[in-house]
């Protein structure tokens, strides 16, 4: 027990003792209250009443130590949240770094050419759509688990990591945009070459179509 706790028990004892001295005394020795209390009513009021004084200490020491015992249930509790909390977010931030890694490294050195499918080009404009998607959903988890639109003091190095996502990011649009540019221009290659060889087919057509005559 605390030692604020054996003050007040000892305060209850105390006061206990006084206020039964005083009821001994009047009823003994005061003129204003008249009684024909025997010994044995004596003893047997102040035995109820040091029986009342035990019950109040106990109650009292079942109360507090009902009340700490929830405290600490509370503060357990309490703490299991907040470490849950702590290792929910250290986890989101973990996906958030790797899917920004992830991201980041999706275009290599020969990335504009090799991942080019010139058979199917259609495929490969849809692969590079599907990159830019991407760019913008990890932007946008970026945002929410670090809280960046968030009016908080931020550390130097959130600011600098902030940083540079932005200028990576916007290379990596600026060079999935060159792509799909670049695809652009193999198919449209691809339809002036069709064209030019229907063209051909057309003249010899023609030329062995005149030479018959």
């Amino acid at each position: 027990m605390k030692k604020r706790d054996w003050v007040i028990i000892g305060c209850i004892i105390v006061g206990g003792i006084v206020i039964a001295c005083l009821i001994n005394w009047s009823l003994t020795y005061g003129s204003w209250i008249k009684t024909n209390l025997s010994i044995d009513s004596r003893l047997s009021f102040w035995g109820s009443y040091c029986g009342g004084i035990f019950a109040a200490i106990v109650g009292y020491l079942a109360i507090i130590y009902s009340n700490r015992n929830s405290e600490k249930a509370i503060h357990q509790q309490e703490k299991q949240l907040i470490h849950q909390r702590i290792v929910k977010k250290l986890d989101e931030y973990n996906d958030c770094l790797k899917n920004n890694l992830e991201l980041l490294n999706i275009v290599d050195i020969m990335g504009i050419t090799v991942g080019i499918d010139y058979q199917n080009l259609s495929l490969a404009k849809k692969d590079v759509c599907r990159k830019k998607a991407q760019i913008y959903a990890t932007d946008l988890q970026y945002r929410y688990v670090f809280e960046v639109d968030v009016l908080r003091t931020k550390t130097d190095l959130e600011v600098q990591y902030d940083k540079a996502w932005v200028n990576l990011r916007s290379k990596l649009s600026s060079l999935l945009d060159e792509e799909l540019d670049f695809i652009e221009r193999i198919n449209q290659n691809h339809y002036d070459i069709q064209l030019k060889e229907n063209h051909q087919q057309k003249l010899h057509f023609i030329s062995e179509i005149t030479r018959v005559r």
